[in-house]
């Protein structure tokens, strides 16, 4: 069989890029032909050892056309990109141009028997257009269902096409439903597949016994959460921890989380650009907790990698992650998933909620489901820490901390660093 791969960005950084490497990896084992398309810079073309499973042409951009950096699938990238948002009619239609071009010249060359593009989005909907007689599918990512929500004005481009794929896939059941609702697609066509890792390099380790280490790994971005996970850190230099940050970003928002890392010091935080994946696998396998400070998020496939590694994690609370840890107890897994900080954000939301203006609308619901305040955590958490100062705080702290929790958190027992608050816990980390 001939598999032709089509990713809109570059293929060695992002999670879209790992999971194309895997794509062309596995297929190649099973005895496939892989023909790789891909979006890169003019200048910095990837390592060819990432793609020796496959062949592959690339739309190259920073050239005479299309002239403009890479475009992201989200609006912040690990490297100088291009946002869609910011793209006028004429810059879309040479990036659309760019890689007609190059599919023109690939699909009667290569004759694929089947299409697998990544992303739920202009490039996917471009090839639907210009090869409807060969079987496609596409995989969502969830930045796709982002863009789609975010540039209402391209949706309009892309749901028809998309709608008219032979099959799409899914991390999740909570996505899927989602797919179905925003490119109204028949159900039948979206599949389930979750995700996976490579497990001939993210393995358990045996970890030393202190400091306390704490890992990220991901884009030094706002919408990863990583400047609130920094000024939480702030709040705990007495204990004994040490962080390693791994990843790469753009603009003010990398230089802001630049700025925050300096202030903790070298002696408590490791900065790592982005790096391979078994260099990334040998400094997951260190650390105890692996923290994902996200605001949103498909799959990660990095909480699989860290779980593999035996690092507790501080994982999001998204749908795609409930599905995924469905079939377990919260506090099995021999306590490799934390979720203390449920309580701790229940109090201190109850105490923050009392003293924010904005939110006495919000305070009758009497946080019944978590979920629904997740996102409101976040909106607050970059305003909310000078409500702590204000007149009798102190008062409405001691009559809110001794309010009733919800029965399920009574009994939790692993105790992790929670991104949004200086808490000291690490002195509470059990290596049991």
């Amino acid at each position: 069989m001939k598999i032709l791969h089509v990713l809109s960005q570059r293929p060695e950084a992002t999670g879209s890029g790992i999971f194309i490497q895997a794509m062309l990896r596995e297929a190649a084992r099973k005895g496939y032909s892989n023909f790789l398309v891909a979006g890169i810079p003019d200048d910095q073309p990837p390592d060819p050892e990432l793609l020796s499973d496959a062949q592959y042409r690339f739309v190259r951009f920073q050239t005479e056309s299309p002239p403009f950096k890479v475009v992201g699938m989200s609006d912040v990238m690990p490297y100088d990109s291009t946002r869609f948002c910011d793209m006028d009619a004429q810059m879309i239609a040479s990036y659309e141009r760019a890689f007609e071009e190059v599919l023109s010249e690939v699909v009667p060359e290569f004759r694929p028997d089947i299409i697998h593009c990544n992303h739920l989005w202009l490039v996917a909907a471009l090839v639907r257009r210009l090869c409807p007689e060969i079987p496609m599918v596409s995989m969502c990512h969830g930045s796709d269902l982002r863009q789609f929500q975010n540039c209402p004005h391209l949706a309009e481009r892309v749901q028809r096409p998309c709608a008219a794929l032979d099959a799409i896939l899914a991390l999740s059941s909570e996505q899927k439903d989602q797919i179905d609702k925003l490119y109204e697609v028949d159900p039948d066509k979206v599949r389930i597949v979750g995700a996976g890792y490579n497990e001939a390099l993210f393995t358990p380790a045996t970890k030393s016994k202190a400091p306390v280490t704490l890992a990220y790994a991901g884009k030094l971005s706002r919408a990863k959460g990583v400047p609130w996970f920094l000024k939480a850190l702030d709040g705990i230099q007495n204990e004994d921890w040490h962080l390693h940050l791994v990843g790469g970003g753009s603009g003010p928002e990398k230089a802001e989380c630049l700025e925050l890392a300096a202030l903790l010091g070298n002696e408590k935080i490791t900065m790592h650009d982005p790096m391979p994946q078994a260099a990334l696998a040998d400094i997951i396998k260190q650390a105890h907790v692996f923290v994902l400070p996200s605001l949103y998020e498909g799959l990660p496939l990095v909480l699989l990698e860290a779980l593999a590694c035996g690092c507790r994690l501080e994982p999001p609370i998204f749908p795609a992650c409930r599905s995924c840890w469905a079939g377990f107890h919260m506090n099995g897994l021999n306590g490799w998933i934390c979720h203390a900080w449920k309580r701790l954000i229940l109090r201190w939301l109850r105490m923050k909620l009392c003293l924010s203006r904005t939110c006495k609308g919000l305070w009758r619901h009497r946080l019944k489901e978590l979920p629904r305040f997740r996102s409101l955590i976040w909106n607050l958490c970059g305003r909310c820490w000078k409500l702590l100062r204000g007149k009798g705080c102190l008062k409405k702290w001691k009559k809110f901390m001794t309010v009733a929790l919800p029965e399920q958190f009574n009994s939790i027992q692993s105790y992790p660093i929670f991104l949004n608050f200086p808490i000291k816990v690490v002195r509470s980390f059990s290596f049991a």
